[in-house]
C-alpha cells in the first residue's frame, strides 16, 4: 500500500511539473508566433498572440509585449489605439533609453497628425542624455516649428542641436505667397487678372472673356435700344454678376495658391530625415 502512494506521489509531481513548465514556456511560445506573424506583416492577428501572452506572463516581461502590440496598431494607421498601448509599455519599464524611444514614437504620432501641444509635451520627456534620441526630438521640435511658421524658434533648434536644415529655413522665408487683397483688386480693374495672378491662367482668362463678353453685349444692347433696353439690362444684370464673382474667385485662389505652397513646403519637411553633428 504504501509502495502505491510512492508511485502515485512521484506521478503527480512529475504531471504537476510539466503542466508549470507549459504554463511556463506558453507566453514565449505566443511572442515568437506574434513576431512571426508581425514579420508577415498580419498585425491583426499578432496582436491576439500578444494578448495571449500578456494572460500568461510576469509582469517584468509585460513591457515588450506591450510595446509590440503598440507597434502593430502603429503598422496599422491606428495611432489612438498604438498610443494607448504605448502609454502601457512605459508604465511597466523603467526609465531607460527604451522607454525614450517608445516616447519619441508617441510624439511622433501626435506630429502625423498635427496635434503639435502633445507632441511636444511628449518629446520634453525624453532624456536628453541620449543623443541619438535627443537629436531625432530635437529635429522633430524644429520641423513642428517651421509647420507652425515660426522660424526663430526653428532656427534656434538648427543652431543648438546641429540639425543642419539650413535649407527648410530658407525654403520657410522664401516661401512665395499671393496677397488675396491684391488679386481681389486687380480683378477689380481688369477681370481674371488675379485670377492669373495667382497661378489659374485658364480661369483667369475665361473670367476676361465673360465679363468682357457680357459687358460688351450689354454696352451694345444700350446704344442700340437705349437705357429701356431689356436685353441691355439682363445682359448687364448677369454680367455684374460675373464680375462680383470673378472678384470673389480671385481672392479664393490667392488663398488656394498659399494652400498648395504650405503643403510643398509642408511635404518637404515631412521628407526631410536629418543630418546630424555626431559631437
Amino acid at each position: 500500500m504504501n509502495q502505491v502512494k510512492f508511485y502515485l506521489s512521484i506521478l503527480f509531481l512529475l504531471s504537476y511539473t510539466g503542466i508549470s513548465l507549459a504554463f511556463e514556456n506558453r507566453p514565449y511560445d505566443y511572442v515568437q508566433f506574434g513576431d512571426f506573424l508581425c514579420n508577415e506583416k498580419d498585425w491583426e492577428a499578432a496582436i491576439i498572440e500578444y494578448q495571449k501572452a500578456i494572460l500568461f506572463t510576469l509582469d517584468s516581461n509585460s513591457a515588450l509585449i506591450h510595446y509590440k502590440i503598440g507597434r502593430c496598431y502603429d503598422e496599422m494607421g491606428n495611432g489612438q489605439k498604438a498610443i494607448d498601448w504605448y502609454k502601457r509599455s512605459i508604465g511597466y519599464s523603467s526609465k531607460d533609453s527604451n522607454s525614450d524611444s517608445v516616447i519619441y514614437k508617441i510624439g511622433f504620432i501626435y506630429y502625423k497628425t498635427c496635434n503639435y501641444d502633445s507632441a511636444k509635451a511628449f518629446m520634453g520627456k525624453i532624456d536628453k542624455g541620449n543623443h541619438n534620441i535627443k537629436q531625432q526630438s530635437a529635429l522633430l521640435d524644429a520641423k513642428m516649428y517651421l509647420k507652425e511658421n515660426q522660424i526663430f524658434m526653428a532656427s534656434r533648434y538648427n543652431i543648438d542641436y546641429n540639425l543642419k536644415i539650413d535649407t527648410l529655413i530658407k525654403l520657410g522665408d522664401e516661401l512665395p505667397a499671393r496677397n488675396r487683397a491684391v488679386s481681389g483688386i486687380m480683378s477689380a480693374i481688369i477681370p481674371g487678372t488675379g485670377r492669373i495672378y495667382s497661378g489659374r491662367l485658364y480661369d483667369g482668362v475665361s473670367s476676361m472673356i465673360m465679363c468682357g463678353t457680357l459687358g460688351f453685349q450689354a454696352y451694345r444692347y444700350f446704344e442700340e435700344e437705349g437705357s429701356n433696353s431689356a436685353k441691355g439690362w439682363v445682359m448687364g444684370l448677369i454680367g455684374g454678376v460675373f464680375y462680383l464673382g470673378n472678384i470673389y474667385g480671385s481672392i479664393k485662389a490667392a488663398d488656394e495658391y498659399n494652400n498648395r505652397q504650405r503643403l510643398k513646403y509642408n511635404q518637404a519637411i515631412d521628407d526631410y530625415n536629418g543630418v546630424y553633428d555626431d559631437n
